[in-house]
């Protein structure tokens, strides 16, 4: 298995106000059930309990806070706000939207589940910080209530073509679709199969919803063919990297509750990619123990061997 290195942030943020915190869960014992479940090769079980990791801990904000959460969870390293939808920004606190005439003006609440699908409701799912993202006002615009998806003709474009609006590539869907850029391709895709989990019970097929959600657990956990098909192939190109992981410590000391799909990524596999359950898939379990042995000390131009062993929930793998 590949193992990643989860990632804690000591980096300076900046908020507006006093934001609540939560003390991050532990990991062993909230996906417990999940590994079970895998263990027994049980994918219905397996489901159920990732819905509930989904839910643990979980303490609502409101559409106002996440304002503030933002520069909690999505502060890059020079103290500026990340953009899910631009390359060419670079926001502070007195960025937020406002008006806007051009990309660049300023930042909103990009929902990456248009909340159209769902009625509209700026609650519940509907400020969820991991599925409402910062972006530019502009490009959000531009996306409107459009699917994800892959662009072929595109009739829209942000700056340096980073996002795309256009027509369908896919032989799967043939309508107008949004596509983000393909470093953030992996982290909507998990976006989308975390709110399978989390918000199960929400209908979110109004309007162009249902060309992505099935509204039925028994079809694919939820998603229509071309969604499994799509998030699938997306998670794949576009493994969880370490702002991924970042953001998933962070959105869980304001919100409370994880991504599960962060934290297993092989649980997509067996749901929604036809992987035999049990059979392995990229994990990002933190080791418990990292150990390096080897020489101290190399002369210039040599070489040394080094041996490298990590023990994750109790079993050893050395390298």
């Amino acid at each position: 298995f590949a193992t990643i290195f989860s990632v804690t942030n000591t980096n300076l943020v900046k908020s507006k106000g006093a934001i609540e915190t939560h003390a991050a869960q532990d990991l062993t014992t909230l996906y417990s059930s999940c590994e079970s479940a895998v263990a027994s090769k049980s994918l219905s079980n397996l489901w159920s309990s990732v819905k509930t990791a989904a839910n643990s801990g979980y303490k609502a904000g409101s559409y106002d806070t996440l304002w503030d959460w933002y520069w909690t969870t999505d502060v890059k390293d020079d103290g500026k706000l990340m953009d899910y939808y631009s390359n060419t920004t670079n926001w502070t606190t007195s960025g937020q939207c406002g008006t806007y005439k051009v990309e660049g003006d300023c930042y909103n609440r990009e929902h990456s589940i248009p909340k159209s699908w769902w009625g509209g409701s700026t609650s519940a799912q509907g400020c969820d910080i991991y599925i409402v993202v910062p972006t530019d006002g502009w490009v959000n615009s531009m996306r409107s209530n459009y699917p994800f998806g892959v662009v072929g003709t595109i009739s829209k474009k942000s700056n340096n073509g980073y996002s795309k609006l256009g027509t369908s590539a896919r032989s799967d869907y043939s309508g107008t679709v949004f596509e983000p850029n393909d470093q953030w391709k992996g982290d909507f895709a998990r976006i989308y199969f975390y709110a399978r989990a989390k918000w199960n019970t929400v209908s979110m097929t109004t309007s162009e919803g249902s060309s992505v959600f099935s509204g039925n657990d028994n079809t694919n956990y939820g998603l229509t063919n071309y969604a499994k098909k799509l998030f699938y192939e997306w998670h794949k190109a576009d493994p969880v990297d370490a702002w991924e992981l970042q953001r998933n410590n962070r959105a869980e000391s304001v919100q409370g509750n994880r991504n599960p799909f962060i934290d297993h990524p092989e649980y997509a596999d067996y749901l929604w990619g036809g992987v035999e359950i049990g059979t392995g898939g990229t994990t990002t379990t933190a080791p418990e123990n990292l150990t390096i042995s080897g020489s101290s000390t190399i002369s210039v131009g040599g070489t040394s061997q080094l041996s490298v062993s990590t023990t994750t929930n109790g079993a050893s793998t050395s390298v």
